[in-house]
């Protein structure tokens, strides 16, 4: 028996938007007077210019400038700082954490920031913050990052608004409040951080704390979209593949779903790879559209592994290849997908591409039941039938029933 599913059946999972935890972005020297060489640095860097002192070690970086310039500007901005002047703190901690003399030292450039922030430099708060949330490079201090958010936040700094919706979204180091996180994204996102809007638009597509909007959810995706956040433009490719029929708005998804996947999105491969199969929006293009599937498979996107093993078990596709799609489908069901679990299940009854094994594919089928796929509920009845087991048979079609398969439910007035 073959299964045969459309290929959006597995996407719908596919907008995951909410990220746990944001890249900390190290500022660059903001002033329009900032030096650029070596001479004019120098004697800036000896004075009260603590940027001059971070253009001197660009500059080293660049081999623009000597070694003993570099580790003279690092002391200079240490003595800036020690003498309580924000920025001076601010840029060293930038300088240690990036390591821009000897190794990187992430615990003194985040003690750097903290220090920026006491003494006003909302960036400093912001940064600090974001590191001791995302511990990446230090460990975790929920309660410290929270309060160095909240400081930045107030003074209206997008990042730190940002970095504590999230904290509150996912309930790091507090109760999860979704409406919370969903105000400080809005803050966030009014303030100019792209992130925050993406986030925002995200919650407000599932309705996630807050009433469903799909209309400012795609405005939202729109505006991060531009703002270099390739998931945001993932999220109204998905909106707009999804939901619309008109050509030139299923055109632009595609040219989104295009960026979102430059941008190293697999949700935005695996979208975009199954409207290229399908010829949605455009040309059909089977041989990309199997690429796009395999690289988002490899980057272990689940559906996009029981995708493509979907298109390469079925034996219509010119793509059609069932070994392969066997060990894509083993691979989806490894990473945890039910439904390319129960698609896996039917190449092993069947021993195509692979080696006949109805033990295996009925416990499958009867774990992907477990997990409320519908069809695995009546694979798994067909199979305890051929098997003689009639009781077994009768539960796992009656599940089948329940979860909404019409299909598997008695004919009135049959009771079969």
């Amino acid at each position: 028996m073959t299964v045969s599913l459309p290929i959006f059946a597995t996407v719908a999972s596919l907008l995951l938007l909410g990220c746990a935890g944001s890249q900390v972005q190290t500022p660059s020297v903001a002033s329009s007077d900032v030096c650029t060489s070596r001479e004019a640095c120098v004697p800036r860097c000896e004075g009260e210019d603590p940027e001059s002192c971070f253009a001197l070690l660009l500059l080293a970086q660049k081999q623009r400038a000597t070694d003993a310039d570099a580790s003279r500007a690092l002391t200079r901005l240490g003595e800036l700082c020690d003498a309580r002047h924000p920025v001076g703190c601010q840029l060293l901690g930038s300088a240690q954490l990036e390591g821009l003399v000897g190794p990187p030292n992430p615990a003194a450039g985040v003690e750097a920031w903290s220090r920026a922030c006491e003494l006003g430099h909302d960036d400093g708060c912001a940064l600090a913050g974001a590191a001791l949330r995302g511990g990446a490079s230090i460990p975790r201090d929920y309660p410290r990052a929270r309060s160095l958010l909240e400081r930045g936040c107030k003074r209206d700094h997008s990042l730190a608004c940002t970095e504590l919706g999230s904290m509150w979204r996912y309930g790091e180091g507090m109760a999860e409040n979704a409406a919370r996180a969903a105000e400080l994204y809005d803050r966030g996102c009014a303030l100019g951080n792209a992130e925050a809007c993406a986030q925002l638009g995200a919650m407000l597509h599932g309705g996630e704390g807050v009433a469903q909007d799909p209309e400012r959810a795609a405005k939202l995706f729109a505006r991060a979209c531009d703002g270099g956040v390739s998931v945001a433009c993932t999220g109204l490719g998905v909106i707009l593949a999804s939901s619309e029929t008109d050509p030139k708005a299923l055109a632009l998804a595609r040219t989104l779903l295009e960026r979102g996947c430059k941008g190293d999105q697999p949700a935005a491969c695996a979208y975009l790879g199954t409207m290229l199969y399908q010829g949605t929006g455009g040309a059909r293009d089977v041989e990309r559209a199997v690429l796009l599937l395999d690289r988002a498979c490899d980057q272990k996107l689940a559906e996009a592994c029981t995708l493509l093993g979907t298109i390469l078990a079925d034996p219509a596709s010119p793509a059609a290849a069932p070994a392969s799609a066997a060990e894509k489908l083993e691979q989806a069901c490894d990473l945890g997908d039910s439904l390319g679990c129960t698609h896996l299940a039917v190449l092993l009854r069947e021993g195509r591409g692979v080696l006949s094994d109805t033990e295996r594919a009925l416990s499958l089928l009867i774990t992907a039941c477990d997990r409320k796929v519908a069809r695995a509920c009546a694979l798994a009845a067909e199979l305890h039938a051929e098997r003689g087991e009639k009781e077994a048979a009768t539960r796992a079609r009656e599940r089948a029933c329940e979860l909404g398969l019409p299909d598997a439910c008695p004919k009135p007035g049959t009771g079969k």
